[in-house]
């Protein structure tokens, strides 16, 4: 469901950024979504909508997405 993080710790490692967040494609998915029973939407406005409100500045990480969501997502394995 996720791309591979190398490039992500590589950035990391070579650069003066400090995290990496989740961006997803529908096409896959993680137990606990389909348990949630996420579809496209869900998966969108939980996952990728608060990583692009962070990239593009509009919102820190700690105040994009649901509660705990930079805890959660933030460099996450």
């Amino acid at each position: 469901m996720f791309e591979s993080r190398r490039p992500a710790r590589q950035l990391i490692e070579e650069t003066q950024a400090e995290a990496y967040f989740p961006v997803t494609p529908y096409a896959g998915v993680r137990e606990g979504w389909v348990e949630q029973n996420w579809g496209y939407a869900e998966i969108a406005y939980n996952i990728n909508m608060p990583t692009f409100e962070v990239v593009l500045g509009n919102k820190s990480p700690a105040e994009a997405g649901p509660d705990g969501w930079a805890d959660q997502w933030r460099n996450f394995e």
